[in-house]
């Protein structure tokens, strides 16, 4: 998103607004589908662990499926 937000520098705030717009905009529906996959995952596995720190597991889970 930042680089194609400031690919060149805004001018004015609304120069910059939509300039964002832009950049949501040119988000493929696929990359929406893998980021909302990886965050219900991301959920059941805070879930499982009770609240309690996961984040490791996320990295020890990831590295096995490569």
């Amino acid at each position: 998103m930042k680089e194609i937000v400031y690919r060149t520098v805004p001018t004015t705030p609304e120069d910059m607004k939509e300039r964002i717009r832009q950049a949501f905009r040119s988000i493929r529906s696929k990359t929406l589908e893998r980021v909302r996959q990886n965050f219900v995952e991301r959920l059941y596995i805070c879930v499982d662990q009770g609240g309690d720190i996961f984040e490791y597991l996320i990295c020890k889970i990831h590295t096995s499926l490569w």
